[in-house]
């Protein structure tokens, strides 16, 4: 139960885990203190897109306008959240 704890436990310790944490609430990722208290809870599709836009849009990557993704389930989010997974698949983290 308590294992990847004892795997991971000296990333926590790491002063490396704490600066990536900072740069991620420098360039606009939500969530920040949920992931320094519970840095193994599970992320969501939602989650990671809007992290990963963040990212993206902070780093000037490349948006493609072609729609390379096909989901069949999420047509039941908000438009909001479906966006920026649709967002997230123009930056080529999802296919």
């Amino acid at each position: 139960m308590f294992f990847h704890l004892i795997a991971f436990g000296p990333l926590l310790q790491d002063a490396e885990f704490d600066d990536a944490l900072d740069r991620a609430e420098q360039i606009g990722i939500r969530d920040v203190d949920q992931i320094r208290e519970r840095p193994f809870r599970f992320v969501t599709r939602k989650d990671a897109a809007a992290w990963y836009v963040a990212f993206a849009q902070t780093n000037s990557m490349i948006l493609y306008s072609d729609d390379i993704c096909t989901f069949n389930d999420i047509a039941h989010l908000p438009k909001d959240k479906y966006d920026m997974v649709m967002l997230s698949c123009g930056y080529r983290f999802f296919r």
